[in-house]
């Protein structure tokens, strides 16, 4: 979803639904397809080959799912663990550990929890456990959670439908928003966002915008990482 509070709009226009572009939540990166020589837009894959048509548009689409940022001291003595605030939606690829500055202490997921890593155990997998090596170190945690009903309306707004036919789905339209100030929990969770100087942002699978790899190269820079009071990724958008 966006984050209208912050969100910023300088173009945007609307967009052909492609055949097979399924539920498009607000906030999601869109790319261009042509099906029987009709072209239209539908949520990235991620793909070699893909072209950024914008980030979607489309506030009547109940979010069930959202960015929780963590920041979490390591004890300075064993065990070394703490425990997260929710259950992360995809414990072993969907959560980045990262010091504030984003530049040390990356850590990977690894049920060894060798230096260097962390791994994710107990009730929902919120137990997250450190090397020994990582004692007394601070690291902010992103990862997707899910959200009720009462989550999302409070985030969002309560004129979103419900259950319903949708104005995407009435139209078979979505906007695409070109350029402005965009705010947006459609993220790859486990990408460091803190890092310096990020300049490789990309369409990544389920719509989401991630760090590299194969998909589209999405014009535009950061503004602001996830935090705990604002979990969305601020970017400023150039197409």
């Amino acid at each position: 979803m966006l984050y209208h509070t912050r969100t910023r709009i300088f173009k945007s226009q609307e967009r052909t639904l492609a055949p097979t572009a399924g539920t498009i939540v607000e906030g999601m990166a869109l790319i261009t397809t042509v099906v029987n020589g009709v072209g239209g837009v539908l949520a990235s894959g991620g793909n070699s080959g893909e072209v950024f048509a914008g980030i979607s548009l489309n506030y009547y689409t109940m979010p069930s799912q959202g960015v929780q940022v963590d920041t979490i001291t390591v004890p300075a003595t064993g065990p070394y663990t703490a425990t997260l605030s929710y259950a992360p939606l995809n414990p072993t690829t969907g959560v980045s550990a990262v010091t504030a500055d984003g530049t040390t202490s990356v850590l990977a997921y690894n049920a060894g929890v060798a230096s260097g890593q962390f791994s994710l155990t107990g009730t929902g997998n919120q137990t997250i456990t450190f090397n020994s090596a990582q004692a007394g170190n601070t690291y902010i945690v992103t990862y997707f959670r899910t959200l009720s009903v009462d989550e999302a309306e409070m985030t969002y707004g309560d004129s979103i439908t419900l259950g319903a036919i949708t104005a995407s789905h009435r139209t078979n339209s979505v906007g695409a928003l070109l350029s402005g100030e965009i705010w947006t929990d459609s993220i790859d969770p486990s990408a460091n966002w803190l890092a310096p100087n990020i300049s490789n942002l990309a369409t990544g699978a389920g719509g989401i915008i991630t760090r590299g790899g194969s998909g589209a190269t999405i014009p535009g820079y950061i503004l602001q990482a996830p935090t705990a009071d604002v979990p969305f990724l601020g970017i400023q958008l150039n197409s």
